[in-house]
């Protein structure tokens, strides 16, 4: 090995380098500050601690950093960009901000102050489009009575509500009446999405003083009609009654491709 040992002022040279040169050439224990290239070879390791605690290296093949002390291995930095040689992200992490994660190049995953954003759906149980989760959403509508020859005058108590999960539509709507002018089959309109599929939305509707029957809801895009079975075993629709009034719920649910 070439070099030289001991201190400066009483140097013994080695491979023949003088001191001056081995000043050049070699880094002392202490202080100097190295220019170029340190190269090691195959699993040659550079070794950090007391108790060969953290090891960087190359097998030939792969390449390691290995902590093997006690304690945690810390990457301090105000932002961290991980990426592959060809220049994509992989991760982007900034102090005090998002955490993204990305698949060939394209972020799918990214933290925020509130959550967590997904771009993309989530798979469950299979990557087939059947195991997709591509949408959840939560809202408010405005679900109107109508009557098929005459309106009535209709108030909101609670509001009409949703929940959308993938494809299924769950929504309530609370509210009190007057049959005021009101004539004609009963309907509901403004649905928050149009039904797609089954028309027969699984609807249960109850009142003080409006339906005289339980009925349900027969769905054409986004109107709930009122209908009842009767005692022949067959259909007809409700019509409103003037003189009532009082209050009407609904709950439903149904699928639609929106």
């Amino acid at each position: 090995m070439a070099g030289y040992i001991g201190s400066k002022s009483s140097v013994t040279l080695v491979d023949g380098y003088t001191e001056a040169e081995a000043d050049a050439e070699f880094v002392t224990k202490t202080g100097d500050t190295m220019t170029g290239n340190l190269s090691f070879g195959d699993n040659d390791k550079a070794i950090f601690g007391a108790g060969s605690d953290l090891q960087i290296y190359h097998d030939g093949s792969n390449s390691y950093i290995k902590d093997a002390g006690t304690g945690a291995l810390f990457l301090k930095t105000n932002y961290l960009a991980l990426q592959g040689t060809n220049g994509h992200q992989i991760i982007n992490a900034e102090q005090g901000a998002a955490v993204e994660l990305y698949h060939n190049n394209s972020k799918k995953i990214e933290t925020t102050s509130t959550g967590v954003t997904v771009t993309g759906g989530v798979y469950l149980g299979g990557t087939a489009s059947a195991n997709k989760l591509d949408d959840y959403e939560e809202g408010s509508f405005n679900l109107t009575m109508t009557g098929g020859s005459g309106n009535p005058s209709a108030t909101q108590l609670l509001g009409s509500t949703y929940v959308k999960i993938g494809k299924l539509v769950s929504f309530r709507s609370f509210g009190t009446l007057n049959n005021t002018g009101a004539s004609g089959a009963i309907a509901f309109s403004g649905l928050p999405f149009t039904p797609t599929g089954v028309t027969i939305a699984n609807i249960e509707c109850n009142s003080q003083g409006t339906f005289s029957l339980s009925p349900y809801g027969y769905v054409s895009g986004t109107v709930i009609y009122i209908q009842q079975m009767r005692s022949n075993n067959t259909y007809a629709v409700v019509n409103h009654n003037v003189a009532s009034s009082g209050e009407w719920s609904i709950t439903g649910h149904f699928f639609t491709n929106s």
